[in-house]
């Protein structure tokens, strides 16, 4: 399989410190969050919720929130877990614990209707190859193929042991990666990438294009899988604890055509080395790799050093911008540069500072701090300063709707109810209900009519 070279190859290093009551709803209530309240923030107009339809979970079932309706169950499943609309909005796929491991995946229509099993416990274990050294096959990620109502999950096959003078786990590789599909409308199964072939899929902003992710491998197909475009190897040493197993894979990002990728990576030492008083740096890159172009000279970007927390640095949707974080004398500093590694600024300094997600229009980001409780704050793109969400306190699930709109819920603290709220840009949220115990779940939303 011939690999396809790049186009433009950034090198960025950097080593980084960086969710059982009853429902209440409430009248709406608002909240200004920014750390200096104005006149003209006061006449902010409330945020848009009669095109939005949110599902969660609490307590292990399955609820719908909807600006007509408000909070509504939709069934008593009681080991619900993550949550997935479909393309269309019409349909909820679910998945559902058993001892604290997602064993199945279930689908139910928005309306609460036709509440079925679409992978089974003992479909799932079948999945695993037969003698592996990698143990039982174990769920990963889950996506709707855009467009359609195929739904693809993804599973692995991982072994593990525990390091000398840690009770932390690390992988022993290479994990087993293997991608199917479900045709919700008959339950008809298909392999897309077979045990070895997997990995985390990416697909293009018009659904024609995957990207294969594995912690070492990029490859780019066609989306019924049988045409590879592109393959691209990186050294993320993924012997790593399975603690941070989402932080060793590549984050790519595709642009509007579907002609080329943004991708960041981050490369981990041996453990061993790094329980060390110095232990080896944790690097990150930023490559460009293009699909229609002849590739042209390598440059490195930057570089910095790392001593704690582990934070992959984040290319805006646009691909113009990147966030990423230092350690600088014992505190975080948040960075923002252009994608070539111009125009580096310093926007904020703190204590455990971690980068969340940029806007999807990649004029606005989101981060936290933490010191005895995790602070989130807001910035855009040419302003000063940032927002403080802080007042609403104990965030513990975040999400970006659109440009101008997020949603997230709190935890249930000292006596406080579990909240789910719907947040502007410009500092304002909104509660859209609350809980008297317990803590909300896995959360997703659906933009379009009820």
């Amino acid at each position: 399989m011939e690999n396809t070279k790049l186009s433009n190859l950034f090198y960025l290093a950097v080593f980084f410190f960086s969710a059982c009551g009853s429902p209440v709803t409430p009248a709406v209530t608002f909240t200004n969050a920014a750390s200096q309240q104005t006149d003209a923030q006061n006449r902010i107009t409330p945020p848009e919720t009669s095109d939005l339809t949110l599902a969660y979970t609490h307590d292990g079932d399955l609820w719908l929130w909807g600006e007509a309706d408000g909070p509504v169950q939709l069934n008593a499943a009681g080991n619900a877990n993550r949550v997935f609309f479909s393309p269309d909005g019409s349909l909820i796929a679910y998945t559902r614990l058993e001892n604290g491991v997602e064993t199945e995946i279930w689908v139910i229509g928005r309306d609460g209707s036709h509440d079925h099993a679409l992978l089974t416990g003992e479909q799932l274990s079948a999945m695993a190859e037969p003698d592996s050294p990698h143990g039982a096959a174990i769920l990963g990620q889950i996506v709707w193929q855009p467009n359609s109502q195929e739904l693809v999950f993804g599973t692995y096959q991982i072994s593990q042991e525990t390091y000398p003078r840690s009770t932390l786990m690390h992988f022993v590789g290479p994990i087993n990666f293997a991608n199917s599909s479900i045709y919700v409308d008959n339950g008809v199964h298909r392999i897309l990438f077979p045990p070895g072939q997997g990995g985390r899929l990416h697909y293009s902003p018009d659904a024609s294009q995957v990207a294969v992710v594995t912690p070492d491998l990029i490859r780019v197909f066609d989306a019924a899988g049988a045409q590879e475009k592109l393959s691209f190897s990186y050294d993320t040493n993924n012997n790593i604890f399975s603690a941070y197993q989402d932080r060793v894979f590549a984050l790519p990002l595709w642009n509007q055509s579907g002609t080329s990728l943004g991708v960041s990576t981050i490369h981990y030492p041996d453990y061993s080395d790094y329980i060390e008083e110095t232990p080896e740096p944790i690097t990150s890159e930023i490559w460009y790799l293009s699909l229609d172009s002849k590739p042209t000279q390598n440059e490195r970007i930057f570089e910095g050093f790392f001593t704690s927390y582990m934070s992959i640095p984040l290319i805006s949707a646009n691909l113009t911008s990147v966030l990423y974080t230092l350690l600088h004398q014992g505190t975080g500093d948040l960075h923002l540069m252009d994608i070539d590694g111009r125009n580096d600024q310093l926007i904020a300094s703190g204590p455990l500072l971690s980068v969340i997600a940029w806007s999807p229009d990649s004029q606005s980001f989101v981060f936290t701090l933490t010191d005895v409780e995790t602070e989130y704050k807001l910035g855009k793109l040419g302003q000063s300063g940032y927002t403080d969400l802080s007042e609403v306190q104990n965030i513990a699930a975040f999400r970006w709707i659109d440009s101008q709109r997020f949603v997230f819920t709190t935890l249930p603290i000292d006596g406080q109810p579990a909240q789910l709220r719907l947040g502007l840009v410009d500092g304002l949220s909104i509660l859209l209900t609350e809980w008297s115990g317990g803590a909300l779940g896995q959360l997703d939303f659906y933009i379009g009519p009820p």
